[in-house]
């Protein structure tokens, strides 16, 4: 009977000790992560019995850069005021502060004139983006801009020449003018749908811009949008379009144009000055342009204001040095004929 009972209890023992020789559990602890090292009888492995051991593993690091300059404004929001002593090349401005201020705006000039720089991401915290926050920032490629900013002001992106952007987003409704001047990479733009107004320099020298789209939605464009954008040969503009500004198109690439009848032939205030519908030189210097469609209205206007005494001095105002036009409304004609009408 004690035979028995001894070997009862052998098997009971060897039970637990077989279930301890095959846990390999892995446990969390405060300093680290716990790995237990398996158990092996002598049986099944050369290797001695080990206590289970920590190994120290490192919190992963905040993807946010680190040192900007951000100054918190005493409300609960903050605004980015610079560098600081960050040496990112590629920023990324966290949401808030360590103190849990909102991080609402980048400030004036707060990344300016910055030749490291290459790449921005922007929270959806902020609202405002603001003058010339990135100009000059001539090796800035790309700047990631959320859905929550809805203002961006003068001169942004000014000189940024390897900036590649091919929209805003559009819950962008007060864009500031000169936003792209002299952006020599960007190739294509879309304007934001629900734009009302391409501001004043927006693409000024913008020399390697071919492709613009602009929704229906755009009634005005600002004083040298265009000026200077020497690959842009076409443009499509829209219907409801009312107000070509000063300088718009001047020097640009065009080789063809059709002016929508839209167009305004009334004397009225518009960017803080008066203005026409259309100007005497919205369209100067565009030496590739050569077959144009323009309203008979708008000639009848510069007539009847007597800024020009015919329709040959209308449309050499209108079209002040384009001296390769040769078809006007689907008639050849062209600066010679104008020029001989006058004389």
């Amino acid at each position: 009977m004690k035979t028995k009972k001894l070997i009862s209890l052998i098997l009971s023992l060897s039970l637990v000790l077989g279930s301890v020789a095959c846990s390999n559990e892995t446990k969390e602890s405060a300093e680290g992560t716990t790995y237990a090292v398996p158990l092996y009888t002598e049986e099944e492995s050369e290797y001695e019995y080990t206590e289970p051991v920590t190994i120290e593993t490192e919190s992963p690091k905040s993807h946010y850069s680190e040192g900007l300059d951000i100054l918190s404004l005493g409300d609960g929001t903050a605004i980015v005021i610079g560098m600081g002593s960050c040496s990112d090349t590629k920023v990324v401005i966290p949401p808030e502060t360590p103190n849990g201020d909102k991080v609402t705006e980048i400030d004036k000039e707060a990344f300016a004139n910055n030749a490291s720089l290459r790449e921005v991401t922007i929270p959806d915290s902020v609202y405002r983006i603001g003058y010339g926050a990135f100009s000059y920032c001539e090796n800035l490629i790309k700047v990631n801009i959320p859905d929550s900013v809805t203002q961006i002001d003068n001169s942004a992106f000014k000189y940024c020449t390897s900036l590649q952007c091919e929209t805003l987003p559009d819950s962008v409704t007060t864009p500031g003018s000169g936003l792209f001047e002299d952006c020599s990479s960007i190739t294509r733009f879309v304007i934001p749908a629900g734009w009302t107004e391409i501001p004043a320099n927006m693409f000024a020298c913008c020399r390697n811009l071919s492709e613009v789209v602009i929704p229906d939605s755009v009634t005005s464009i600002g004083s040298g949008a265009f000026i200077t954008c020497e690959s842009l040969a076409e443009i499509k503009l829209p219907n409801g379009l009312k107000h070509l500004g000063s300088l718009s198109f001047s020097n640009s690439g065009l080789t063809s144009i059709v002016i929508p009848e839209s167009l305004e032939s009334t004397y009225f205030y518009y960017d803080g000055e008066y203005s026409y519908g259309l100007v005497n030189n919205t369209f100067e210097s565009c030496k590739q342009l050569r077959i144009v469609e323009i309203p008979k209205h708008l000639i009848d206007e510069i007539i009847e204001r007597k800024d020009a005494k015919g329709y040959g001095e209308a449309m050499l105002k209108y079209f002040r040095n384009c001296n390769s036009i040769r078809k006007v409304n689907g008639v050849d004609e062209g600066p010679d004929q104008w020029v001989a009408s006058v004389s």
